[in-house]
């Protein structure tokens, strides 16, 4: 998957004779086509053959690449660009008295899947907030998203809670291929 960061991707092609041998000298001999449209490519030659995709203009999705030699076999290659920002929400409930606060986080993204998250509190209704968690250190997670995360804040741990207090929640959503969720500006929760 090529993410936010990724300008190009280095492709590599090598053309082997019935012994096994490298053939060399068909550099000009390339076609190629992206999701079944022609594509120039620039190919050069040193041991195998070479040439650079530029990923700035191709959209987010799934691409299958075609490269050809004429009149011979054709190799497909399917890859990843993921530019799409990941989405999350919280919640909680809304009052607990000395009791842990049960905070559920969930997310999803289309094509890479949620890598992280960022979690932040803050007590009372307005002031800074502060990170709570941001790794996905010791969450046990399989592929695809990372499964929806039900955290425990409190009595003691990241912080000592007092009666008569609100403590409010954000999460952001950080994807596989680089991809932050922009910041909530509001509580979650």
């Amino acid at each position: 998957v090529y993410g936010p960061a990724d300008a190009s991707a280095s492709l590599r092609a090598e053309v082997r004779d019935q012994t096994g041998a490298q053939v060399s000298g068909l550099a000009g001999t390339f076609s190629q086509q992206l999701d079944g449209n022609s594509l120039g490519l620039a190919w050069s030659e040193g041991g195998s053959y070479t040439a650079g995709l530029d990923l700035t203009t191709v959209a987010s999705g799934t691409h299958v690449l075609h490269v050809a030699l004429s009149g011979g076999p054709v190799a497909a290659v399917s890859f990843s660009v993921d530019r799409s920002r990941p989405a999350s929400s919280l919640s909680s409930l809304a009052t607990v008295n000395n009791a842990p606060i049960t905070v559920t986080i969930a997310g999803n993204d289309d094509l890479s899947g949620v890598d992280l998250y960022r979690v932040q509190y803050r007590t009372g209704a307005s002031g800074a907030w502060t990170d709570w968690l941001t790794q996905t250190a010791g969450w046990s997670y399989t592929a695809g998203d990372v499964a929806n995360l039900v955290l425990t804040f409190g009595l003691t741990h990241p912080v000592t809670l007092k009666d008569n207090t609100t403590y409010c929640f954000r999460v952001q959503a950080v994807d596989r291929a680089g991809n932050a969720e922009t910041a909530h500006a509001n509580a979650d929760s």
